[in-house]
């Protein structure tokens, strides 16, 4: 269960700030392209057209209609509220493992005990665990419900626009014509929520095994595209002239190039990879260390 503690760290940065973020990302990267200029860089529009423009106050009547404010809070909390419950449920917060961490034993010390006995231990050790655990819970799907809020205006913005670029007036007045009818307006007041409704998120479960299926035949397509691109050249494949060419465009002689090569190889030593190199590391190096979590949610140190 390390959703859970990666839900917190989720929301700290949904709520955050976007120029804070943009500034922390910046720190963070160092010289590296800062990933929310990147992306503004994926998305760069060309402006609205004077056309586009005169059309925009319908487009924002649009966006206004579609999602209204407090319409995406309560689209994550009429989702997901109904989830906490059953996501409290597949914890199981009184399994042996957890026992033995709350007794500091091993969990070979406990075997033969009945689900009694674990219960009582962990209503002694930890008589708060489900009440812990809600309240995290709850603070977070809270707090994500809080985020959304504070980002309605910014893509209620993007929707207006996207809408006067797509739609001519005559279009955009029609929109706005069937929305001011009681079954446009609940349309379009439900129509975010619709994505995020038990009956379409239940579909994903069935969704996963045919993206599973189609990335691993993708991945025999890609291996096949590549087999009909040459692959890169080795430097000791060059002929003469061309190693020459090479050579010159490093600015090199020849053992000015051996001794750079052989040095970049003893720079290089896989046996030496540490926590930058790896994504999880349990601070000391390796791998990170699947314990299991005290209460089902383990608070973040």
């Amino acid at each position: 269960m390390k959703l859970f503690r990666t839900l917190p760290l989720a929301v700290a940065l949904a709520i955050s700030p976007v120029p804070a973020m943009a500034q922390d990302f910046g720190d963070i990267f160092g010289g590296a392209t800062n990933p929310i200029t990147m992306f503004k860089e994926l998305f760069e529009v060309e402006p609205l057209t004077a056309a586009e423009e005169a059309r925009l106050p319908a487009g924002q009547q649009v966006a206004n209609s579609l999602l209204p404010p407090g319409a995406y809070g309560k689209a994550i909390e009429d989702a997901f509220t109904p989830m906490a419950g059953k996501i409290m449920d597949m914890v199981e917060p009184n399994n042996a493992a957890r026992v033995a961490k709350l007794a500091g034993v091993s969990a070979s010390a406990l075997e033969g005990l009945d689900q009694t006995k674990l219960d009582g231990i962990v209503a002694l050790l930890d008589p708060q665990a489900d009440e812990r655990n809600k309240k995290i819970v709850d603070f977070v799907f809270a707090e994500v419900a809080g985020a959304m809020v504070k980002i309605e205006p910014f893509y209620r913005e993007g929707m207006a626009r996207a809408y006067a670029k797509h739609y001519d007036a005559a279009q955009l007045a029609e929109i706005n014509a069937f929305f001011a009818t009681p079954t446009g307006n609940l349309y379009a007041s439900r129509s975010m929520a619709m994505y995020m409704d038990p009956q379409v998120m239940a579909t994903i479960p069935d969704m996963i095994p045919v993206m599973v299926g189609h990335v691993a035949e993708a991945a025999t397509r890609f291996v096949l595209e590549l087999d009909t691109i040459p692959v890169t050249r080795d430097v000791d494949a060059l002929g003469a002239g061309e190693r020459t060419q090479l050579l010159r465009l490093l600015g090199m002689t020849e053992d000015e190039y051996t001794a750079a090569t052989q040095a970049e190889a003893l720079d290089f030593d896989w046996e030496d990879e540490t926590c930058e190199e790896i994504d999880y590391c349990d601070g000391t190096g390796g791998d990170l260390d699947e314990t299991p979590i005290i209460g089902g949610l383990e608070p973040v140190d």
